[in-house]
């Protein structure tokens, strides 16, 4: 973050080049509402940890010597473990980075406003606030609605990016996921 708009993907690589060993990548960022303007964040993947070692070190620098200082940071999401595969025939899948103050008719109506059809969905809350915890599993109604489920990884909910991927409770349960319909309610303890 923090360089200057006027950058383009070949001034960046040239400059961490030079300043840092060999960049394997640079992927530019536009603004939310004009994706095709530079905001000043591009992610750079260099070729081995003593070059990305370089970079981090030159954190509060200028890029082109004006006032702006870059902030250069790890990209932590680049080490996240790959999405789960399909376990059987499972249409279910887990949605989640989602906002706290989103609805249960919030996430159920993103995806059936994407074209989704929706069987049951399993909305994730504290046992002691019934405070939705930002995950859910979604049971979809065919192959199609599956697909345009996935499709929606890394889109924007109410302002996050979400994380879409097959659920991994259809291991869990043994059934492949498409033996029981989801019933549609918060899991509660219940006080015996």
């Amino acid at each position: 973050a923090g360089l200057p708009y006027a950058a383009t993907a070949e001034t960046v690589r040239h400059y961490f080049d030079l300043l840092c060993g060999d960049v394997a990548d640079v992927e530019m960022t536009g603004f939310e509402d004009a994706p095709e303007r530079f905001c000043g964040i591009a992610f750079v993947t260099f070729a081995d940890e003593g070059a990305l070692e370089i970079a981090l070190s030159l954190d509060g620098n200028s890029f082109s010597g004006d006032d702006r200082t870059m902030k250069i940071r790890r990209d932590h999401k680049a080490k996240r473990r790959p999405p789960p595969p399909r376990v059987g025939a499972s249409l279910t899948i887990y949605a989640g980075n989602m906002p706290w103050t989103a609805s249960r008719d919030d996430v159920e109506a993103h995806f059936v406003g994407a074209g989704c059809g929706v069987l049951g969905l399993r909305y994730h809350t504290e046992p002691e606030t019934d405070r939705f915890r930002g995950f859910c599993h979604v049971e979809l109604a065919d192959e199609a609605s599956l697909e345009k489920a996935l499709a929606l990884a890394g889109t924007r909910f109410e302002g996050r990016e979400l994380r879409i991927s097959h659920s991994e409770t259809a291991k869990k349960r043994g059934d492949g996921g498409s033996g029981k319909k989801c019933d549609g309610g918060s899991r509660k303890r219940r006080a015996d």
